[in-house]
């Protein structure tokens, strides 16, 4: 009796080691098996912003060894089918190129934020503590890198859209920016500031306000000679003529100038009711940003926009100030300072 109960205790215990040793072998095959498995696809929504907050549009976002691929649209939003360890690809034409690889998916609601100053940019999760959604539109809500214009602007001297031409080889605001301000340059210009464009309801529009140093020019429209071209008050001696001094004191002095600023956008531009004063025309010039900022310099550049050249020339009088309207067209004053020939060229 005792020797049946002691065999079949040793027959339990080869049974209980082959059983255990079996579930290991099943353990260990088990990562090989799910490796092996194929991924369940999960719809991911994404919204494409820059670095301060403006959604990218016609970004290209493809799933990298595929043909699996999508655009954002025009509130920079797109939809693609991904699973965990794919690698999406950002893509705009020849200029920019980011990745970023699906890791694990634990949401399917994302902001990715490319920056232009590195091949790898950031990801957040919304709700992002400096951006919100507003309509069709990002809106800044802290820390503001640039100051907005809120267009149509007041009424110019002179307005009219420049050739398209022009930006024929732009593909980015940054391009655009550069011709701008390689004309300006050329033409005798230190300094430019810019603003980003806003509505009357201060939303964010796609595009940018560059606007130039105020000149000082002649009757017949042509700049003042060397540095006397920007300063922004009258030549008491015009040639260091005292008599030129000794009359300025009993007539009245008269002196012109000039600012010119390009809005660039996909908007209509229509009309406004409001007139620029001297000091206000001061004020947008020492105001704006010294630079473009670079999420915006990156953003695409396509037909759909245009770029508006406006004109304010003022006549003063002694210490009164008024704005000349018509005497001569857009086209003219911007040959008057040289920069539609260079840019034509």
């Amino acid at each position: 009796m005792y020797c049946f109960v002691g065999l079949l205790k040793l027959t339990d215990m080869k049974n209980v080691k082959t059983l255990v040793f079996t579930l290991l072998c099943i353990l260990a095959m088990l990562p090989a098996l799910a490796q092996n498995a194929p991924l369940k696809t999960t719809p991911l929504k994404g919204l494409v912003i820059s670095k301060e907050g403006y959604p990218y549009t016609g970004i290209t976002v493809m799933v990298k060894g595929s043909t699996i691929g999508t655009v954002t649209d025009s509130k920079g939003e797109f939809t693609l089918n991904v699973k965990p360890r794919d690698v999406l690809v950002f893509s705009a034409g020849n200029y920019m190129q980011k990745e970023w690889e699906i890791l694990y998916i634990e949401t399917t609601d994302f902001i990715f934020r490319l920056d232009n100053d590195s091949s790898v940019f950031a990801i957040q999760k919304p709700p992002l503590p400096r951006y919100v959604v507003d309509d069709e539109r990002i809106m800044l809500e802290l820390d503001q890198t640039l100051p907005g214009f809120v267009i149509p602007p007041p009424t110019p001297s002179a307005y009219n859209r420049l050739d398209k031409a022009y930006f024929k080889s732009a593909r980015t605001f940054g391009d655009v920016d550069s011709l701008l301000t390689n004309a300006l340059h050329k033409a005798g210009w230190g300094d430019t500031h810019y603003y980003r464009v806003i509505d009357k309801n201060r939303k964010n529009l796609q595009g940018f306000v560059l606007i130039s140093q105020i000149e000082q020019i002649q009757e017949n429209g042509q700049p003042l000679p060397n540095n006397k071209r920007w300063e922004l008050k009258l030549q008491t001696w015009k040639n260091g003529n005292f008599w030129d001094y000794f009359t300025s004191l009993f007539v009245n002095r008269e002196g012109y100038f000039k600012l010119s600023l390009f809005v660039i956008t996909n908007v209509n531009l229509a009309g406004s009711e409001e007139t620029a004063s001297f000091e206000q025309a001061k004020s947008w010039f020492s105001r704006g940003a010294s630079a473009l900022p670079d999420g915006i310099a990156s953003m695409p550049y396509s037909d759909k926009f245009t770029c508006t050249a406006y004109v304010y020339e003022f006549r003063q009088v002694t210490n009164q100030f008024s704005l000349l309207e018509n005497r001569c067209n857009t086209d003219q004053y911007l040959k008057n300072s040289g920069i539609l020939q260079i840019l034509s060229r």
